[in-house]
C-alpha cells in the first residue's frame, strides 16, 4: 500500500502544479543551449550566444519542468521505478 500512495503523491503533484496564473521571471533563457541566465544578461557566456527571451512561469512550463525532474530521478515514466524499486529508494 505504501507503493500506491507514493506514486499517487508523485501523480497528484500535477494538478497543484496546474493552479495559479502565469507571471514573468527574474531570469531570461538562451535560445541557442536553453540555460538559465540573470535578468540582466546580455548574452550567454558559455555559448556566445546574443538571442535570449524572457522567461515565464505558467502552468505549463511548472509541469513540463516537474517531469523533466521525474525523469532525471529515474521516476517517470513511474511504472517502471515502482516495479523494482524499494520504498526507501524511491523516498531518496
Amino acid at each position: 500500500m505504501t507503493f500506491r500512495k507514493l506514486h499517487l503523491e508523485l501523480q497528484s503533484v500535477e494538478s497543484l502544479l496546474r493552479q495559479g496564473g502565469g507571471f514573468a521571471m527574474n531570469s531570461r533563457l538562451c535560445t541557442d543551449c536553453g540555460r538559465r541566465l540573470p535578468a540582466t544578461a546580455k548574452k550567454c557566456h558559455p555559448c556566445y550566444c546574443s538571442t535570449l527571451q524572457d522567461e515565464y512561469c505558467t502552468s505549463q512550463t511548472r509541469i513540463a519542468e516537474y517531469f523533466a525532474v521525474l525523469s532525471k530521478c529515474e521516476l517517470w515514466p513511474s511504472l517502471g521505478p515502482f516495479q523494482k524499486s524499494t520504498v526507501l529508494e524511491l523516498v531518496e
